[in-house]
């Protein structure tokens, strides 16, 4: 059926999210949204590791940390692992 078929399978989005040094950034959030809406979202574990599952298509994933700039990206929902993201120390005082 029709309904079936937009009931699009769902995909794990896997990820890890590292500092300048390639250490893990652990508790940092990790949020899909498409356009301005979020789909999904967690914290990162003690490797800086997430997995967020969501129905394919296009997202922009967005990562923040206290101490780093935040960072967007966009993605698109088909690839499983989309590897590494290295946050940069913010150069703004708080």
């Amino acid at each position: 059926t029709a309904t079936s078929a937009l009931a699009a399978r769902m995909c794990p989005a896997t990820g890890r999210v590292v500092d300048e040094q390639g250490a893990a950034v652990e508790y940092a959030t990790v949020v899909l949204l498409k356009g301005t809406e979020q789909v999904a979202g967690m914290a990162t574990d003690g490797e800086g590791r997430f997995r967020l599952e969501v129905p394919t298509g296009d997202y922009t994933l967005s990562i923040q940390y206290l101490g780093y700039d935040p960072l967007k990206q966009m993605v698109l929902e088909q690839e499983n692992d989309l590897g590494d993201f290295v946050m940069h120390g913010s150069s703004t005082e708080i």
